[in-house]
């Protein structure tokens, strides 16, 4: 046997009984409902239904009640006469681990004790219903909370 004029090329791994005529330009898809095309673009971020980021959305769920004293639902409570707005409140419990609703003195007129108006208090677990003249108290995020996968409950 006579050598080869010129060297093929590498050999491949196995021999194949028909090489394809050029490389494919994609991947190809095994059809498989488990495999989905990969997205092309990213998806913009989640918004709620109001159209804010999650954690923008509170939703007030009871008037005059708050996180129960002593409760070890309870996470945290600002203190007296540093008053915090609802928007700062909010973002204190949705940056706080565990925090699902928050109550704020809200309502002077019925506030038991001066100081009160802007106190935030945090907890998780079940809906707060401790009575508490001027505190409302409101679901974080009605989008991200666990503890209000269908919507938070209103009370009257």
């Amino acid at each position: 046997a006579s050598p080869t004029s010129s060297p093929t090329g590498l050999p491949t791994a196995s021999p194949t009984g028909s090489p394809s005529a050029s490389p494919t330009a994609a991947p190809t898809f095994i059809d498989n409902a488990d495999t989905q095309p990969p997205t092309i673009n990213p998806t913009s971020a989640p918004t709620c239904p109001s159209g804010g980021p999650p954690g923008s959305n509170p939703v007030q769920v009871a008037v005059d009640k708050k996180c129960a004293v002593g409760s070890p639902d309870r996470l945290f409570r600002t203190a007296n006469d540093d008053p915090l707005t609802l928007e700062e409140c909010n973002q204190l419990c949705f940056d706080t681990a565990d925090c699902e609703w928050f109550s704020l003195g809200e309502d002077d007129n019925k506030l038991s004790q001066d100081g009160f108006l802007g106190v935030c208090i945090g907890c998780s677990g079940a809906q707060p219903d401790d009575d508490e003249p001027g505190f409302n108290t409101y679901a974080v995020d009605p989008c991200t909370t666990p503890a209000c996968p269908g919507g938070p409950v209103l009370v009257s």
